[in-house]
């Protein structure tokens, strides 16, 4: 689509221009969790408990926090989330233009469960989508059965958690543990992920039986993690959302770069 400068000039349109934007807010918003997460860390507002758990009968270390920190990094989180997901289904959109179309009604970045369920969503969703992007689109592989990365998929189905339910990428990862004692001595079991307990407000990341002692010393550092999230749970938050952002580049790229191959003179 060209444009008429007041010079006469044609002008041509930056067609990418919106889904550069979404990834330039989202990678502004993970640089913003990133400051928040230092910030809490270097704030250490929390204590080491050891405590019996009276329902199932075992010993439980636990973290727990003085400040309450359920929605600290929530909003950033989410708003990191949807403008990577906004940037993906713009750049379809994007391309649907350049080939013609004035108001493109089918022209999203498709995912499904398996790959049958992306040619399905395909079918429904790209119908104004130029047959060469839809390939290129299927070599992303955005879908989750038979992939063993399926960052796309792992994307769309964080920002559909988070159109009904508020995502809380708060659940602590254990970074290192630093043992005292002997080699022998006894050591707890650790979880992975820890446990979050947000009504507590305190992270349970080992257990043993009620009668042993481990003879040890923990030094924790602590982080933020996404809980909702297959493929992600109790991973760094920040390191998803990079891998996630990365991702959502280089599928930009890609796209920008096979329009241009299709339609060289809408540019």
């Amino acid at each position: 689509m060209r444009q008429r400068g007041q010079d006469g000039d044609q002008q041509m349109s930056d067609y990418f221009a919106s889904p550069r934007q979404k990834l330039v807010r989202a990678k502004k918003y993970i640089a913003d969790l990133e400051r928040e997460r230092d910030l809490f860390v270097n704030d250490q507002q929390w204590s080491y408990i050891v405590e019996i758990n009276p329902d199932i009968g075992s010993k439980e270390f636990k973290i727990r926090f003085t400040g309450d920190v359920s929605d600290r990094f929530s909003d950033i989180a989410s708003n990191a989330l949807q403008n990577l997901r906004s940037a993906l289904d713009h750049s379809i959109n994007s391309t649907a233009r350049v080939s013609g179309k004035r108001d493109p009604r089918n022209a999203y970045f498709p995912f499904g469960d398996t790959p049958n369920g992306l040619e399905q969503a395909i079918k429904g969703r790209c119908k104004d989508v130029h047959p060469d992007i839809v390939s290129l689109v299927r070599t992303f592989r955005p879908y989750r059965t038979g992939n063993h990365s399926p960052i796309p998929w792992v994307l769309n189905n964080t920002a559909n958690i988070d159109k009904h339910a508020m995502v809380c990428p708060f659940a602590g990862t254990l970074r290192h543990v630093i043992f005292g004692g002997p080699e022998a001595a006894t050591r707890p079991l650790f979880i992975h992920p820890p446990r979050w307990d947000q009504n507590k407000n305190e992270i349970v990341y080992a257990v043993c039986a009620p009668e042993e002692s481990p003879d040890c010393n923990i030094h924790l550092s602590i982080d933020i993690a996404f809980r909702e999230i297959d493929f992600a749970r109790g991973e760094a938050a920040t390191w998803v959302l990079d891998a996630m952002a990365s991702e959502v580049e280089r599928v930009l790229i890609a796209v920008e770069a096979e329009t241009r191959r299709i339609f060289p003179g809408a540019f």
